[in-house]
């Protein structure tokens, strides 16, 4: 193990614990596959099953939707990371997801939750002039930023 440099300060990590044999166990140490200075994964995290959702409220990329490609043009947009326990405990990433109207600063991923194959990821600092459910996503509303959003995910979950 290197020395703590401080090339990844505040990049995050999850950790995932198992209570077995009357005792707590690490079973994995979770990292997104690009990692970079202020990335803040797992500013929230949640689980069910098999399956845990971590956010990155300081991720970078201007991707959009699920799985598309990383880039690091859209400062704090946020993103939010599934792993999957496979077999003897391994976990591994299944998807990596981002929000439709991806935006600087939306910090996606302040929240997560999960229920069955349904995955809800909130932004709270997300900005368009968007109302009520799938409302228009305009990036540039001015009457008063950071109203926030939830995005929902659903049926991908193998």
């Amino acid at each position: 193990m290197q020395p703590h440099s401080g090339a990844r300060r505040q990049a995050g990590a999850a950790y995932v614990f198992d209570y077995a044999g009357g005792a707590w166990q690490q079973l994995a140490y979770l990292k997104p596959p690009q990692f970079l200075e202020f990335e803040h994964f797992a500013a929230s995290v949640a689980i069910s099953g098999e399956t845990i959702v971590v956010g990155a409220t300081g991720e970078d990329s201007r991707a959009t939707g699920v799985d598309g490609v990383q880039d690091v043009f859209a400062s704090d947009s946020g993103a939010a990371y599934v792993f999957r326990r496979g077999p003897w405990n391994n976990w591994y990433q299944s998807h990596y997801l981002k929000a439709s109207n991806t935006g600087v600063n939306d910090q996606f991923g302040s929240a997560v939750a999960i229920s069955g194959d349904t995955i809800a990821v909130g932004a709270f600092a997300e900005d368009s002039g968007a109302s009520l459910i799938d409302g228009a996503q305009d990036d540039d509303f001015t009457d008063g930023g950071n109203q926030g959003a939830v995005y929902v995910f659903t049926g991908f979950i193998e």
